[in-house]
C-alpha cells in the first residue's frame, strides 16, 4: 500500500470514530437528560414542591412519561389546595363558634380519596 494511501483510510477510520462517538454522545443525551430531570423533579415534590414540572428538550426521550408526570402533579396540587380549602372552612367554623361536623365531613371525605396503604 502507498503511503497516501494508508493515510486516507486511516482518516476515514478516525471519521468513522468520531461520527458514531458523536451520535453515541447526543443519543445518551437524549436519555440521561431526562432522568435527570425526573430525579431533579421528583425530590422537589418529595420535599413538599408542589410547583416541580418536568420540562424536556423537545428532542428528549421520554416526552409522554414527562406529560404523565405533570398530570399527576397537577392533580396531587389540586386535591392539596382541596383540602386546604376544608382546613381553612373547619377552622374558620371553629372559630365562630359553629357547627364543625359539616366542614369535618367535607374534610374526611376528602382525605379519603387518598390512599396511603394498602389498608387504606
Amino acid at each position: 500500500l502507498s503511503v497516501n494511501y494508508a493515510i486516507g483510510i486511516g482518516l476515514v477510520q478516525l471519521l468513522l470514530v468520531l461520527g458514531i462517538w458523536y451520535g453515541s454522545l447526543k443519543a445518551t443525551h437524549r436519555i440521561a437528560g431526562p432522568v435527570y430531570v425526573f430525579k431533579r423533579e421528583l425530590v422537589r415534590l418529595g420535599q413538599g414542591d408542589l410547583t416541580a414540572r418536568i420540562e424536556l428538550r423537545d428532542t428528549d426521550m421520554f416526552q409522554e412519561e414527562a406529560l404523565a408526570i405533570n398530570g399527576s402533579i397537577d392533580a396531587l396540587r389540586e386535591r392539596v389546595q382541596r383540602l386546604k380549602l376544608r382546613a381553612n372552612q373547619l377552622q374558620e367554623a371553629q372559630s365562630t363558634g359553629g357547627d364543625i361536623s359539616n366542614a369535618l365531613g367535607q374534610l374526611q371525605a376528602d382525605l379519603a380519596e387518598l390512599l396511603t396503604s394498602d389498608g387504606d
